[in-house]
């Protein structure tokens, strides 16, 4: 029996995503090089070293090489994971009926230059890790390895077991003969990968700290069957050790800390205070951890220290002259939102017939429609920000000058290795006069900070009720042209373009918001100041520090004529494939 030991030695991974194949008779995907790339920056956040291998790269030959690296440098206390994206195959046998399944790679043409799963798993037995996982973003059959449902257990109590037996795991979005959906309505991927990276990122923080494969495996699975759209039903299959034992694959460790240990760390985020992020950390504390005795003391000392309300933007006392000097290639070109109140958000008979034609209830989050004042006039750019616009930043220096980032934001740069754009070397996306996307929340800040430089004015995000003011008005209207939805006067689903488009290029066809403003209705989603709330009736939070969630705006290509609405609204964090960002300036100048 395997010593057991609390952590593994290594951990690897290979990533792959493939949308475009030579061979015609498979549909191109949109989302699955995306999705790849997602995966493999939480995996490098959570340890893993990461391999990764996109269209062309992605060969029978190229996996077949790291599959057989992996069994001359792997250790019995090491951890294996593999992730494809792509089109997957099952074959069944004409006389036998025995059915086998496919991966289909960069060049197949066919089932010899596809790599087929029997091949994938041969190599796992001469693997020495102890735990290896398969996630695979594609349908096929015809597995040796058994389903396996749900293990209610007691994780922490079994830890010990599972990080001493071996196991060998796999989930797939689907069996042989059902349709897997590319892309959800409201994601930028495909149900399968959404799911798994939210099971990732979002459920650390819940219950005992541990995510583990089984765990995680079920989590997905519930969450597309509950898709009401979706036929499709992902797969969980499971392997023990040779002798029958079997543990699990560990993606997240439990923290190690005794109590009095978590006192202190409360304690010390206490004597921070007032600090924002301090407070963020404390609420998420006195929202969700394990033990009352650490909630109830987060509670007292958010209570005994209450935040100050926030401070609104305002104009400064003392504009800055009209700059006596040429424009500068990436200085917006500014439309100008005088004071005053507007209508915010949507009414509730708008908002029930939303949710029928969309067959998704979390429009409500628009609700209720009110009367939002904005007592200072400002500036917000008549475009999205370009890639010819952003490229300065990134030439400049942007991503190594920690000036321009917020403490958590160059905490995030360093432990993804973030050092450019995630789309900057693809040229199907980086394209001048489109807006930059692929764009994180924590980059449209930076940018930001880097801009304001360079101009020597105030440049930011534009809080959610500026950027709602711009793009419809004062009037309430539904899209920044009217109360009716035109595919010919913006860059949607509908629209059935694809990709980005140069901005402005719907403003001669009606496309741009009272105040001028283009591109307000799709093409990329754009970033807001202003954290995720989803009440936002109570009032806006624009501070900039912590890690929550932040708004964005304005739908995508990618997205539906619903989310073009001007009272749509978003909620991701840190990065979104089709988000980018329009800067405001709260100076009149």
């Amino acid at each position: 029996m395997t010593e057991y030991k609390p952590k593994y030695d290594n951990s690897y991974a290979l990533v792959i995503g493939i949308d475009h194949y030579e061979d015609k008779r498979l549909p191109d995907l949109s989302t699955a090089v995306y999705g790849a790339r997602e995966v493999g920056i939480t995996l490098k956040a959570l340890g893993f070293r990461v391999d990764e291998l996109f269209e062309a790269e992605a060969t029978k030959d190229t996996v077949l090489d790291w599959l057989e690296t992996m069994t001359e440098v792997t250790g019995p206390d090491d951890r294996i994971f593999f992730y494809f994206a792509g089109h997957g195959a099952t074959r069944t046998a004409a006389r036998a009926g025995a059915q086998s399944g496919f991966l289909k790679l960069a060049g197949s043409k066919g089932y010899r230059d596809a790599l087929a799963m029997d091949e994938v798993l041969s190599a796992a037995h001469y693997i020495q890790a102890k735990h290896v996982f398969y996630a695979l973003d594609c349908c096929f059959s015809g597995l040796a390895i058994p389903p396996r449902g749900r293990t209610p257990r007691d994780i922490r109590k079994l830890y010990k077991e599972m990080m001493t037996a071996p196991a060998l795991e796999i989930l797939t979005a689907g069996s042989g003969d059902e349709e897997i959906v590319d892309r959800l309505t409201f994601a930028d991927h495909s149900p399968f990968t959404y799911y798994f990276l939210r099971g990732l990122r979002e459920r650390e923080a819940e219950k005992d700290g541990i995510i583990d494969g089984d765990e995680l495996a079920g989590y997905v699975i519930d969450c597309v069957l509950a898709e009401p759209k979706l036929t499709q039903r992902p797969q969980y299959h499971y392997q023990p050790g040779p002798d029958g034992r079997g543990g699990w694959f560990v993606f997240v460790a439990p923290r190690e800390r005794t109590p009095g240990e978590r006192r202190a760390e409360v304690q010390a985020l206490i004597d921070a205070l007032p600090d924002e992020e301090a407070r963020a950390e404390l609420t998420h504390i006195a929202t969700y951890d394990d033990e009352l005795a650490i909630r109830e003391m987060a509670l007292r000392a958010l209570l005994a220290h209450p935040a100050p309300p926030p401070e609104p933007v305002t104009r400064s006392e003392k504009p800055a002259p009209a700059p006596a000097r040429k424009r500068l290639p990436f200085e917006p070109e500014w439309c100008t939102i005088p004071a005053g109140p507007f209508l915010m958000g949507s009414t509730e008979e708008h908002v029930k017939q939303v949710i029928k034609e969309a067959n998704w209830d979390g429009y409500k989050n628009e609700l209720p429609q009110r009367t939002v004042d904005i007592p200072y006039d400002y500036r917000i750019g008549k475009y999205p920000v370009t890639w010819a616009q952003f490229e300065p930043f990134v030439n400049a220096g942007g991503y190594t000058n920690r000036a321009y980032w917020t403490q958590s934001g160059w905490a995030w740069r360093e432990k993804v290795g973030i050092v450019k754009p995630a789309l900057w070397n693809v040229p199907k996306w980086r394209v001048a006069d489109h807006p930059a996307n692929g764009i994180s929340w924590y980059e449209a800040y930076a940018y930001c900070k880097w801009l304001s430089e360079q101009l020597g004015y105030e440049v930011r995000l534009p809080t959610e009720s500026e950027w709602e003011k711009a793009a419809r008005g004062t009037d309430g209207r539904i899209y920044p042209w009217g109360d009716t939805f035109d595919k010919n006067k913006c860059n949607v689903y509908e629209s059935k373009i694809g990709t980005t488009t140069p901005v402005g290029k719907y403003s001669p066809a009606g496309g741009d918001s009272p105040y001028g403003c283009a591109d307000m209705a799709g093409n990329v989603w754009e970033w807001c100041l202003t954290k995720w709330r989803k009440d936002y009736s109570i009032g806006e939070d624009n501070i900039t520090k912590g890690d929550l969630a932040r708004v964005l705006r304005g739908g995508s290509f990618r997205y539906y004529e619903w989310n073009a609405r001007a009272a749509d609204r978003l909620r991701d964090f840190p990065r979104n494939f089709s988000g980018g960002l329009r800067a405001a300036s709260p100076i009149s100048f």
